[in-house]
């Protein structure tokens, strides 16, 4: 991995991709050794020409739901967000990956394995699981892979280390210590976030920040073609809806993230530079709101 610079790397080309990049805005608690360059992930349509084909598919997908188009998503959620925030929600938001960067260089001397290999496994295995859960597995798979010559082995031999997908990419960076491997702009970002607290301009969107769009969509269900409507009874349709907004064509010609991804994870850059705070901080701050678990 090559050497990393206080400012800007070589994963980010402004008004290309996008992500990966470092922030000169505050964050984060304590000095963190810069071992690396984050790894690039594409989230946001700063800078994007109203014409730019990523930006025609996230605003046909939020006028989908309702909304006169993505900014207007962007900024009722960055609303939504903003009043979330207090002196003690920035407190606890700081330092959610700073700790989380601790545990995980802690992690990795136990298993005797470097600190990004630690964080890339956990990053793999995080989708579709609670943090408790993920620590398990990610603990797994650190523990026992050198107890297996492959990948594929250690895939069979395994057991109890999360959803089989999941457990390979772990074990694939475990085996060849390539944190490039991960996909999507989910695992990609929590990555960056953890390795430097406070640092990137990168965003984690999961379910729980996805409660935020949800609840602005659901006032522009009336009239809209893929409405997200209040739910009924005891299952949370909105939420299930909602998630596919976060990744419709995500991985598609254009498209780095899902359409909902790209539109939470610039609403939370907004509040970020409004509070001169770091993404991954008010990004904490919304998570733990909506039932995220503190360390």
């Amino acid at each position: 991995m090559p050497r990393a610079k206080g400012k800007g790397n070589p994963f980010h080309k402004p008004g290309g991709k996008g992500g990966g990049q470092f922030t000169t805005g505050p964050g984060g608690l304590g000095s963190f050794k810069l071992v690396g360059g984050p790894i690039g992930v594409g989230s946001t349509l700063e800078g994007l020409p109203d014409k730019h084909p990523t930006r025609v598919k996230v605003d046909k997908a939020a006028q989908a739901r309702g909304f006169k188009n993505a900014q207007q998503a962007i900024d009722e959620c960055a609303s939504k967000i903003d009043k979330l925030v207090s002196k003690g929600s920035i407190v606890k938001g700081r330092r959610w990956f700073a700790e989380e960067n601790k545990l995980c260089a802690a992690r990795a001397k136990k298993y005797k394995v470097p600190t990004h290999v630690a964080i890339g496994a956990t990053s793999a295995l995080s989708p579709r699981c609670s943090y408790q859960e993920n620590i398990r597995y990610s603990n797994a798979v650190l523990e026992h892979h050198k107890e297996f010559e492959s990948v594929g082995a250690a895939d069979a031999g395994i057991q109890g280390a999360g959803l089989g997908a999941n457990k390979r990419m772990a074990l694939d960076i475990a085996f060849n210590g390539d944190p490039d491997k991960l996909t999507g702009a989910k695992r990609r970002s929590f990555y960056n976030n953890i390795l430097f607290p406070g640092r990137t301009n990168d965003v984690t969107v999961d379910t729980r920040v996805g409660q935020v769009l949800k609840e602005v969509a659901i006032k522009h269900a009336e009239g809209a073609s893929k409405p997200i409507k209040a739910p009924e009874g005891k299952k949370d349709t909105a939420q299930d809806e909602t998630m596919r907004f976060v990744s419709e064509s995500a991985g598609t010609k254009d498209m780095d993230a899902g359409a909902g991804y790209y539109i939470l994870a610039d609403a939370i850059r907004k509040v970020a530079v409004d509070r001169k705070e770091s993404p991954d901080t008010i990004q904490t701050v919304v998570w733990l709101n909506y039932g995220g678990e503190g360390h």
